[in-house]
């Protein structure tokens, strides 16, 4: 953690959250005081995913170092939508949605406790735009909108990839930027606030707000974005539709399904994660990596999801992941299971079928499709027939029950009990 506030802007460079700043020198400077900082959170479901996990642990060592954090939920702002990065316009959400999304959120990012709401002496503070966004349209005309250029708008990367595609992009997706510019105006007079911080994909649009800020107080405001988490498809982590998602709440991505995610997270990823989704000092983890590779991936794995779903679901997760794949010892328990009755078994069940329908996969044409790739496996041996059915050789007697263990793609384990 951070000792003193001058060594906050080193400790995020040194772990490698800093993409780029407005200015370097003076961001550096207004961080080895103390400041005001907010990141904006659009409420468009009711969990955040590792992709917003980022900012936390930036926003827990900014805190730590003195600093005051807003976070802001987006709630007019997500009935807007960001386009940000879209290919396409974003399927509407109503109002009570986002209101109930924005509930959903606040509650998960105070039991993280990441960022300390109820500090002693520095309290972070939750704030909504809608409380202030919901002005009239000739507030907005006239506080907001006559600042900004259509010209200067045009040139987003979004809008001219949108255009140049002569894709929809409508009159709401395309005010985004000036309302974002407008949450940082506000905080900016209300609170003090000198520093908006995200992803990097927010670049330009915290520019556009900085700029607001000059135009209409001649006051100098700054940015701090954060490099990406990316999918192995190189899409950001739960921003578009094909994107990977790994949630925080746990009815969404267990707490299996989490370890198991930073466990088979690429080798040239290992690094990276450690240094931005734990709080392990530099060194344990330079120490760490000089071991074995496997080992150190699962010790990712166990301090990463201590992080969000606590010691004991951590503990209970790395028990299971062993389990699950050296299973001659102990079965996995957290996981899903799908009892089977020795009659069910008779009568015959596809894998295709205990897959699809347990809800492992996504359906039994995506299981048919992950054996056709050779990314099935019954126990440790690849399953090449779509058609393949369990018999009762499949089952064996660990833990005193009998049972099978159907492993689907990287990570995902399913349980069949017999009995």
């Amino acid at each position: 953690m951070v000792d003193r506030v001058s060594d906050v802007f080193q400790v995020l460079r040194e772990r490698g959250y800093v993409a780029q700043t407005s200015d370097d020198d003076a961001v550096a400077q207004l961080l080895a005081g103390r400041t005001t900082i907010y990141e904006g959170f659009d409420p468009t479901s009711d969990s955040l995913t590792i992709g917003h996990l980022l900012s936390l642990m930036a926003m827990r060592h900014l805190q730590q170092a003195g600093h005051r954090i807003l976070f802001l939920l987006g709630g007019f702002t997500a009935i807007v939508g960001d386009p940000t990065g879209k290919s396409e316009t974003r399927q509407f959400i109503t109002p009570e949605d986002v209101r109930a999304n924005g509930e959903a959120i606040r509650r998960q990012v105070q039991a993280l406790g990441l960022v300390d709401f109820e500090h002693p002496e520095n309290p972070a503070l939750m704030l909504n735009n809608f409380d202030w966004l919901e002005m009239s349209l000739s507030d907005y005309m006239l506080h907001a909108a006559r600042y900004f250029s259509v010209n200067r708008l045009l040139t987003h990367e979004t809008y001219q990839d949108r255009l140049a595609r002569q894709e929809h992009l409508s009159l709401m997706e395309f005010l985004y930027s000036t309302l974002q510019g407008y949450d940082y105006l506000h905080l900016y007079r209300d609170h003090g606030c000198r520093l908006q911080i995200g992803g990097n994909d927010q670049w330009r649009n915290i520019l556009d707000g900085i700029e607001l800020i000059q135009h209409v107080l001649g006051e100098q405001a700054y940015a701090l974005t954060f490099e990406l988490l990316l999918d192995p498809c190189g899409q950001k982590m739960g921003k578009t539709s094909t994107g990977t998602r790994v949630w925080l709440e746990p009815a969404r991505t267990s707490p299996f399904e989490y370890y198991q995610y930073w466990v088979n997270a690429p080798d040239q990823d290992v690094e990276r994660n450690f240094k931005v989704f734990t709080f392990l000092p530099l060194d344990e983890i330079a120490a760490i990596l000089r071991g074995h590779p496997r080992e150190a991936q699962h010790r990712l794995a166990l301090e990463a999801t201590r992080i969000v779903h606590g010691e004991q679901a951590a503990r209970r997760a790395q028990a299971d992941s062993r389990a699950a794949f050296a299973p001659e010892a102990a079965l996995p328990e957290d996981v899903p299971t799908v009892t089977l009755s020795d009659a069910e078994l008779a009568a015959g069940v596809k894998l295709v079928a205990a897959l699809g329908d347990s809800g492992v996969v996504k359906s039994r044409g995506e299981a048919r499709r992950l054996i056709q790739q050779g990314g099935v496996r019954l126990w440790d041996e690849r399953v090449a027939d779509t058609d393949r059915t369990l018999t009762s050789g499949d089952f064996r007697q660990v833990d005193g029950v009998r049972a099978a263990l159907l492993r689907a793609g990287k990570g995902k384990v399913l349980k069949v009990v017999l009995g």
